[in-house]
């Protein structure tokens, strides 16, 4: 018996649910208790981990 062929083109990846934030917004606003641990300040960003645990 033959099976059909799985032919399909390569979509994609979709993007994040949400538009891009700055870095400096978000660690400018006092509510989210965030800062920054590591590297110097003027450095370029090429993503960002965060975590929800508690230090």
């Amino acid at each position: 018996m033959d099976e059909p062929s799985m032919t399909s083109s390569p979509t994609a990846a979709p993007g994040p649910p949400t538009p891009p934030v700055p870095l400096a917004e978000l660690l400018a606003r006092e509510d989210l208790g965030l800062r920054r641990i590591a590297g110097p300040a003027d450095a370029d960003l090429l993503w960002v981990h965060t975590s929800e645990m508690a230090d």
